[in-house]
């Protein structure tokens, strides 16, 4: 993980408890989720990666209602380039 974004995810997490959030105490582990409930594959595809420029974060509300779940955005944060 870099070291910057290590650095976010404690400040952020800091920053939340001190206003009173009540935060999973696991550490952090940066993922993205492509694909939820899928079969395993009979072989995987090659895969090519390309470094990613992050240049916000966002914080996101999950809503769950009676067609499923959705993903609201609910604030937008810009990050300084480095």
């Amino acid at each position: 993980m870099p070291d910057a974004l290590s650095a976010l995810a404690k400040s952020l997490h800091k920053a939340l408890v001190a206003v009173g959030f009540d935060l999973e105490r696991r550490a952090f582990k940066p993922h993205v989720t492509l694909l939820r409930e899928a079969r395993e594959p009979s072989a995987w595809p090659p895969l090519h990666v390309d470094p990613w420029m992050v240049r916000e974060f966002v914080l996101v509300e999950s809503v769950r209602d009676h067609h499923g779940s959705r993903y609201e955005i609910r604030e937008r944060f810009a990050l300084e380039a480095t």
